[in-house]
């Protein structure tokens, strides 16, 4: 068992097929490190590589999102949302966070009145905004 962090993109797409398909199982230096390989997965990679619209895109991540957990090929560890960090009162923590994403994430950008923020969504069973100013 490896404990690796899985990064994407701001959109999923090409990078899928050498993380979870048939045909990167067994290609050396591919970053299928589960060896998943299952017809289900690489139809659903073809999905989200097909789509035309953005509810379509969103539904083909959010069914990928599900087979590589169902099928136990990653298991999701539970960590706080926050970080603890020991610092002297008169240190501020920054006012602007950096857009931190996982392997299920979706991101949309919607305009406030005054600033452009984005939106993250989590494709798994709870969702959560974060307001990211640019």
């Amino acid at each position: 068992m490896i404990i690796p962090k899985l990064k994407n993109s701001l959109s999923p797409g090409n990078e899928q097929i050498n993380r979870w398909s048939l045909t990167s199982r067994n290609l050396k230096g591919s970053f299928n490190f589960a060896a998943a390989a299952h017809p289900a997965i690489d139809e659903m990679i073809k999905a989200i590589l097909d789509v035309h619209s953005d509810i379509d895109f969103i539904a083909a991540v959010c069914a990928l999102d599900r087979v590589p957990i169902y099928g136990s090929y990653y298991i999701l560890l539970y960590h706080l949302p926050e970080q603890w960090i020991a610092r002297w009162s008169y240190i501020n923590t920054p006012l602007i966070h950096h857009l931190r994403i996982s392997s299920s994430s979706l991101v949309a950008r919607i305009k406030n009145k005054n600033n452009l923020y984005y939106k993250l969504e989590i494709c798994s069973y709870e969702s959560t905004t974060n307001k990211i100013f640019l």
